[in-house]
């Protein structure tokens, strides 16, 4: 995982890459590197 100020960069297996951007306690942004498919994400209430 790198860091870089509020956002992500999670490196998995094959050098898939998903970045997390604009990360709260109840949402944040996700995108895949590969695709550019991005989406907002929200916490689920249990």
């Amino acid at each position: 995982m790198e860091k870089d100020g509020g956002n992500y960069i999670l490196t998995l297996p094959d050098n898939y890459q998903i970045g997390l951007s604009s990360v709260t306690a109840t949402s944040m942004e996700w995108m895949s590197m590969a695709s550019g498919d991005m989406f907002h994400c929200t916490k689920a209430k249990p």
